[in-house]
């Protein structure tokens, strides 16, 4: 049988430290990794004002460490993450440039990724194919358990893949093999509507598996099952090295402008949780202690972050229940509307359904008045609230995304089209940054823009 487990990656930890020596490593030239020179960008990032990454930097052999969770590593001003990047600058496509980040290994983490320049929120910053990838059919087989669909996809690499695979981080699952639990240490989780795949699942990659976590991230991950066509080359020369299957490709977008010498981080944990309630689940699963900004709260800005965040976990638990509420209602006028289909002519059952849908809504003659209107009337508030916490505390990514979605589809319950378009503008433009001008969900934007 399939076996269940957290899907989320778990990373190396982080802690500021001092530096001594650098030895770095370009990514296209990490052992076992073939990645194509692309064209760069022009595009003028703007810095973020902070100093310099502090790293101390070691050989790039062996395998990777696992000690304390991370910030920021150079800790951004609170003004620098207190307002939303921009998109008007970014091209709808993207070449990868495979020189804005290296490895590096440090003193208590193990590899890292760090940015060798300044670069512009919204940028692709790194792009690969899954070494292994298992779609949610295979991990939930009644027939080949998980671990031997793992086996199967690690045998099939090549010898030198294998190496490499083997010195990723193992957060040593006491009941699961070495390759199944390097496996659940770094894979990430295909599952999720807005960031994953269409048949679900999971992988790991190589680089991505050196992307450490951090509950204020600046880098968000997506995968896209069709692989752009600028980067087919990229996965062809990936596949070489793997297991020469199509996997489609796992995708890495800044959400801020970033600094040289930073680096990238990104969240694989709940948003909606205090500082605490992470900490439990870290050391849990993944067996560091994270101490980022928002689980440290050195700073009087930074110690309220739990106030925010659980403001904003209840925020999602009654815009949820709002939305489950109003679903119900609908279904309750569709399923009416269903009745007397057969009892009324077509005129006849276009007004009824009118009638019934602004019933619904909350006519005059309504029982559902008061709780329809109160519906609409408190969602919006809520929604706003919701962005303003999201921006505070610095998410840039799909929960913003998220945000701008709902503001969008419950101004057009409420009959406000306008308003409804500007908020799905804005969803739009912090889908370009988070996933990327060509992805799924910015197209999807785009689709429900134009059709009013």
């Amino acid at each position: 049988m399939g076996q269940t487990r957290d899907k989320k990656p778990s990373k190396r930890s982080l802690k500021t430290h001092k530096a001594n020596e650098a030895v770095s490593a370009p990514v296209s030239q990490l052992e076992n990794l073939v990645i194509p020179e692309a064209t760069i960008i022009s595009s003028q990032p703007s810095p973020i004002s902070a100093t310099p990454s502090t790293t101390t930097y070691l050989s790039i052999s062996g395998p990777s460490t696992k000690t304390s969770c991370s910030s920021l590593g150079t800790r951004p001003s609170i003004n620098s993450i207190s307002s939303t990047p921009s998109s008007s600058s970014l091209p709808l496509v993207q070449t990868y440039d495979s020189s804005l980040v290296e490895v590096r290994n440090t003193s208590d983490r193990g590899y890292a990724l760090f940015t060798t320049r300044r670069v512009p929120a919204g940028r692709l910053i790194l792009a690969e194919a899954p070494m292994i990838r298992l779609t949610a059919a295979e991990e939930s087989s009644s027939t080949v358990s998980t671990e031997d669909a793992l086996d199967h996809c690690f045998k099939a690499l090549p010898k030198s893949s294998q190496k490499a695979y083997m010195k990723l981080h193992d957060s040593e699952k006491t009941s699961f093999s070495r390759i199944k639990s390097i496996y659940f240490s770094n894979c990430y989780d295909l599952g999720k509507p807005d960031t994953g795949s269409a048949h679900g699942g999971s992988a790991i990659g190589l680089l991505a598996s050196r992307i450490n976590h951090s509950c204020i991230p600046n880098v968000q991950f997506s995968f896209a099952d069709t692989v752009p066509p600028q980067l087919a080359a990229l996965v062809a020369s990936d596949d070489d090295k793997f297991n020469g299957s199509a996997r489609g490709v796992m995708l890495f977008y800044t959400l801020r402008n970033l600094s040289a010498n930073r680096e990238l981080l990104s969240n694989y944990d709940s948003i909606f949780a205090t500082a605490a309630q992470r900490q439990v689940k870290h050391q849990m699963y993944y067996g560091f202690r994270c101490d980022c900004e928002a689980c440290t709260g050195e700073s009087e800005f930074w110690a309220k972050s739990d106030e925010r965040r659980r403001e904003l976990a209840w925020l999602k638990g009654q815009i949820d229940a709002a939305d489950k509420r109003w679903r119900n209602k609908q279904r309750t006028c569709d399923e009416h509307d269903g009745d007397i289909t057969n009892k009324k002519s077509r005129d006849e059952m276009h007004y009824l359904h009118s009638k019934n849908k602004a019933d619904a809504l909350g006519s005059d003659r309504s029982p559902a008045l008061t709780s329809s209107n109160e519906i609409l009337s408190s969602i919006r508030p809520m929604l706003e609230k919701l962005e303003g916490l999201l921006i505070k505390e610095g998410l840039f990514g799909v929960d913003l995304a998220n945000a701008y979605r709902d503001l969008a589809i419950w101004s057009a319950r409420a009959g406000n089209s306008a308003t409804a378009k500007a908020w799905a503008t804005k969803e739009q433009k912090t889908c370009i940054i988070a996933f990327g001008g060509e992805s799924r969900r910015v197209t999807e934007v785009a689709e429900r823009i134009t059709d009013g």
